[in-house]
């Protein structure tokens, strides 16, 4: 699992089924389905969280990121009888630690690098549906955005690195859209599209 840039496996625990659960931090693009299959995340900052979980046989079920636009360490993990997973770490500045898609979660440290733990339970995680057909990617203009599925009455946002939005279109309906990002400055962007309380999520890059 991961990608081309430093990516770290801190802590790794298991749950009564067996299932394992792993934490640590990935810079850039990073893959986690160890299987033939693609899972990738995009880190925000410098270094972000992950936290994944595997089957009994090493499949992949899901993965999710935490952090913000600097630096942030998944440290350890544990999982209860119940399947509540615990985790400890830490991050700098500003760092969104929701895991559902549907809503953030903002903490910000007082010093240079404050400690976090946070508790969730594995019902707010759902592996994200990957509807997106981005071309070209790196883009310089015009942004093609392909969907798997048809939108309605939906919300298209663009948000740079430091997580302002840049694009908003209120609603969108249909599955191909054509972006203009002519007057961005390069750098790595984020996609969301809205879709009835689902957040879908891709990254790119405008040269």
């Amino acid at each position: 699992m991961g990608g081309d840039s430093t990516d770290a496996a801190s802590s790794l625990t298991l749950d009564g089924a067996g299932n394992i659960y792993t934490i640590g931090w990935f810079s850039g693009k990073a893959d986690f389905d160890p299987g033939q299959q693609s899972y990738s995340l995009t880190s925000v900052g410098l270094r972000d969280i992950f936290i994944s979980k595997l089957d009994s046989s090493g499949n992949f079920t899901w993965a999710e990121r935490m952090g913000g636009s600097y630096d942030d360490l998944g440290i350890d993990v544990s999982v209860d009888r119940s399947g509540t997973i615990y985790s400890i770490g830490y991050f700098a500045e500003v760092g969104d630690f929701s895991l559902d898609n549907n809503f953030t979660y903002k903490l910000t440290s007082s010093g240079s690098h404050d400690a976090f733990i946070k508790k969730f339970s594995p019902s707010v995680i759902v592996p994200q549906e990957n509807i997106f057909l981005t071309y070209p990617n790196p883009c310089s203009d015009f942004l093609n955005l392909d969907l798997t599925k048809t939108i309605t009455n939906g919300k298209l946002r663009i948000f740079d690195l430091l997580g302002q939005l840049v694009f908003e279109i209120e609603e969108v309906t249909g599955d191909t859209f054509v972006i203009d990002i002519s007057n961005q400055p390069s750098g790595l962007y984020f996609i969301e599209v809205y879709q009835n309380e689902t957040t879908y999520r891709t990254a790119i890059v405008k040269y």
